[in-house]
């Protein structure tokens, strides 16, 4: 899995590179958290997910300090929707290097809960989504 959330990483920070802005990079990021949301609801809960996420901001804050204020709406709403006001004010590759934290941390707990064989089946839809947007991005370029 680890090698999938770097994947990840690696094409947010190319097209942050590429000149992709923050809000750019936070509407990818939104989009993967509803992404991992849909995915993992069902099986571990809206608040299953809402803790994960809420103690992945947390942890990542370490690296990157202003992800902390999106914590106490994590916690509060279960909702991503803070995200943006975080990332907006980062360039485009701080907010895809906060982005990747971020999801290195998450992955990092889940696969510490369930392992990681079970952690990467249920994330597999969401790895596919972003597989086949970054391959219709590459093909429109």
């Amino acid at each position: 899995m680890v090698s999938r959330v770097r994947k990840l990483q690696s094409s947010l920070a190319q097209q942050a590179a590429a000149g992709a802005d923050a809000d750019r990079v936070a509407a990818a990021a939104v989009a993967a958290w509803r992404s991992i949301d849909g995915a993992l609801t069902p099986i571990i809960g809206r608040g299953g997910v809402s803790a994960l996420f809420a103690r992945s901001l947390y942890l990542a804050s370490a690296q990157y300090p202003p992800l902390i204020s999106a914590h106490d709406d994590a916690l509060l709403s279960g909702d991503f929707a803070a995200l943006p006001a975080v990332y907006s004010a980062s360039s485009g590759a701080e907010a895809a290097a906060a982005h990747g934290a971020l999801l290195v941390c998450f992955c990092g707990l889940l696969t510490g809960l369930i392992g990681e064989p079970l952690s990467d089946r249920l994330l597999q839809p969401v790895w596919d989504t972003f597989h086949r947007a970054d391959s219709a991005e590459d093909d429109a370029s």
